[in-house]
């Protein structure tokens, strides 16, 4: 077979792999759309933005990777965020609110609740932190680096924040759920005794 008897190849960009994997840091980062959208069978709601690097070596990171070749926009430059129902735990409600207050303080306004949400995001600076994560593969394991706290513009340009630790996967650990919790956690030895 001869190159040119592929279809697309000689129009396709090539990825290479070559950019580095992104270090678990802070980074300050720019929206660059924002939308809301339904997950899961129960239809809850989750505020997405995309977002990219804007300051330091990493500086348009997710931009150059999907000019490079990427379908779709990276992993790594989507930052995820439950949108609370009434009877939610308070915590949910805060997590929420500690984003959009990240972002209120990062750029020196305020989001005007009359009006949608998404537009006023657009732009808009905010402080990741970024934490590495395992994820099977078809041949075994790697692991990625993706947003998991949002921070203050500030509190990243001073050092105030933690790196969480990694994240392995634990595959000989199951979970099983009554009722009520999800708390009883029955240590598996191997694949035989799993629950599905």
């Amino acid at each position: 077979m001869k190159l040119n008897d592929i279809q697309g190849y000689n129009e396709a960009q090539a990825y290479t792999g070559e950019l580095a994997s992104l270090e678990p840091n802070g980074y300050i980062c720019k929206i660059i759309n924002a939308r809301i959208d339904s997950v899961g069978t129960m239809g809850r709601q989750q505020l997405i933005l995309q977002i990219d690097i804007a300051e330091g070596n990493e500086t348009n990171r997710f931009q150059k990777m999907f000019s490079g070749g990427m379908e779709k926009w990276p992993n790594s430059g989507i930052f995820r965020q439950g949108i609370p129902l009434a009877g939610d735990s308070p915590h949910a409600m805060g997590f929420f609110k500690g984003l959009i207050t990240v972002i209120e303080n990062s750029n020196n306004f305020k989001i005007d609740g009359t009006k949608e949400l998404e537009p006023q995001l657009k732009g808009k600076l905010l402080g990741l932190v970024y934490g590495r994560e395992e994820y099977e593969t078809q041949t075994g394991t790697a692991w990625t680096c993706n947003p998991k706290q949002p921070r203050s513009v500030e509190s990243i340009r001073s050092g105030n924040f933690k790196v969480p630790e990694d994240k392995p996967l634990n595959n000989n650990v199951k979970f099983m759920a009554n009722t009520q919790h999800f708390s009883n956690i029955e240590k598996v030895d191997d694949d035989d005794d799993l629950l599905f």
